[in-house]
Formats: structure tokens, C-alpha cells, sequence
């Protein structure tokens, strides 16, 4: 045991972890190197590969944690952003609409970054995007919004939903979704805790806030609390008549692995969106791609 233990940590620094520093050739060199040793690893991922060794540029950071042509549409740039003289709040135009910015995202050049960085997570083309043609949210739907941030997708949406339910805790952020949302108000609510599978004064389950409500749709990014939000809520789920969950996989290693398990377990359908990220803000094993993106339908008639 302690000569395995002393073989693993040699080798761990090589390229079995890595943590980003902002500099992407030494990631590149490990996959490069482990790629070499496993062909089935680089058969499987032969277009991401390709395309990080060939296309991807520092000056498009997206190009590394989506390796994919599609991130080439996208120019921050040319993102227009107009700021509110009553609430000193910058907003961009979503779909017609207007979204706004927390307070201290106070240039328009890092507003311009954000929101950038949020239509190329949900081209139909990412591994980040929550629906799809077949996936999606209906007309007169009760949206969930968990880990709203600036509310981008529930805002896509708030035009067909019945109700949508934004969970966020963030103050700053708060404050811009009430200004998004502000025409909406009626069938808006702004809930100031974490979806979790406990209840304090900070965190609330999904069971015990909605009790015997029906929800149709889920949108969850938690920075890796999904797991144990789902986990916590299968007996929730299983009241629901219809409901579908888009639920982010790539902040962990085993996350999208899990999680399958977990569906599996309890017959709930899923799959994944399409292609792959690499997450370089977080230690990186291989296969080192991750799954962006679980959806999961369950139905009572089935």
C-alpha cells in the first residue's frame, strides 16, 4: 500500500491533475502526452482535440472549455450595453428584453464579458446549453430557476411560463433581477436561499417550499451542489405529473456519472446536450472532457 501511494503521487503532478493558472499550454501537453498512451482516448475525442491543438486561441478563452467552431459566432465586442440612469445599473437587450447587471459588474467592457460568456453557453451547439428542440419550456409551465444569477434563461422563457420561481441569494444580484423582472412582477418570485437538501435559515429543500405544488421545469446550476439537490429531492420529483430537469454536470470530475446512476436508479429518462467541455478552472483528470449537461423527463403516466 504505501509503495502504490508513493507511485500515485509521483505521477500525479505529470498529468493526472491539473489546476489552471491562466496558462492552457501545460494542460495541453498532459492531454497531448496522455493521448499518445491511450488511443481509444483519442479516437473518442478525436474533434475536441483536433480543435485545441489546431484552433483554440488565448484571445477567446471560450475556444479551450468549448472546443468547438461554434464559439467563433461569438464577439464580446460586440455586445451593445446601455446603462439605466434610475438604479445606475448596466442592462444589454436579451431577446428583446431588457437584462440587467448586478452593481459592481460596473464597466461596460466586464458586462460585455458576462453576457457574452452566456450566449455561448447556451448556443444549441454547447455542451452548457439547458434545452433543445425536443427539451424545453412550454407554454403555461411553472419554471424553477436555480442559481438564477442574472436571469438569462428564465427571462428567454418569462413570456410563455405561468410562474417562475428565481432562487438566488446574492444581494447585487437580487437587486438586478427585480429591475429585470419588474414587468413580470406578477408571476415572478425572487426566493433569497439555497436549494439544498437541508432546511435552515440560509437553505430550503424543494419538498418543503413546495410542498404539494407541481413544477414542470428545473434549470439547475450550483456550482456542484446538484448532486445532492437531486438526491435530497427524487421523492419530489416522483409527485410531479410532468417535469423535466436541466441540471449542470461539468463543475466535477464524476458529476454527470453520478448523477446517470442516480436517474437510472429510480427510472427517470435522461440524456446529455451534445459535445463536451473542458472545465480548466478546476482540477482536471482524465478523460479530462467533462459532460456539460444532464436533462431528465419524468412523467407519472409512464
Amino acid at each position: 500500500m504505501k509503495l502504490k501511494k508513493i507511485i500515485q503521487n509521483l505521477l500525479k503532478p505529470y498529468y493526472f491533475d491539473w489546476k489552471d493558472e491562466g496558462n492552457v499550454e501545460p494542460l495541453l501537453k498532459k492531454m497531448n502526452s496522455y493521448a499518445k498512451k491511450h488511443p481509444e482516448f483519442t479516437k473518442k475525442y478525436h474533434s475536441e482535440l483536433e480543435y485545441l491543438n489546431h484552433q483554440s486561441s488565448k484571445n477567446n478563452m471560450h475556444s479551450y472549455v468549448f472546443p468547438n467552431k461554434f464559439v467563433e459566432k461569438y464577439n464580446e465586442k460586440e455586445v451593445v450595453v446601455f446603462k439605466d440612469e434610475n438604479n445606475g445599473l448596466f442592462y444589454v437587450i436579451h431577446e428583446g428584453k431588457k437584462l440587467y447587471f448586478k452593481s459592481d459588474y460596473n464597466t461596460i467592457e466586464l458586462v460585455q464579458n458576462v453576457y457574452n460568456c452566456s450566449c455561448v453557453e447556451q448556443d444549441p451547439d454547447s455542451a452548457h446549453c439547458y434545452v433543445d428542440d425536443n427539451f424545453k419550456v412550454e407554454e403555461g409551465d411553472i419554471l424553477l430557476d436555480i442559481g438564477a444569477a442574472e436571469g438569462n434563461f428564465a427571462l428567454a422563457n418569462i413570456e410563455k411560463v405561468k410562474k417562475v420561481y428565481l432562487f438566488e441569494t446574492e444581494p447585487q444580484w437580487i437587486e438586478a433581477l427585480q429591475c429585470t423582472f419588474a414587468p413580470w412582477k406578477d408571476k415572478v418570485e425572487i426566493i433569497n436561499k439555497y436549494v439544498s437538501d437541508n432546511n435552515n435559515n440560509n437553505n430550503i429543500t424543494l419538498e418543503s417550499f413546495f410542498e404539494n405544488k407541481e413544477v414542470n421545469f428545473i434549470k439547475m446550476d450550483i456550482e456542484g451542489e446538484e448532486i445532492n439537490v437531486i438526491n435530497s429531492s427524487i421523492n419530489f420529483i416522483k409527485k410531479q405529473n410532468n417535469l423535466k430537469i436541466a441540471a449542470c454536470t461539468y463543475h466535477n470530475n464524476n458529476d454527470a456519472k453520478i448523477l446517470s446512476d442516480l436517474f437510472n436508479k429510480n427510472k427517470i429518462d435522461f440524456s446529455f446536450s451534445k459535445n463536451n467541455m473542458l472545465f480548466i478552472y478546476d482540477k482536471l483528470s482524465p478523460p479530462f472532457f467533462r459532460k456539460g449537461l444532464i436533462r431528465a423527463s419524468y412523467s407519472k403516466k409512464n
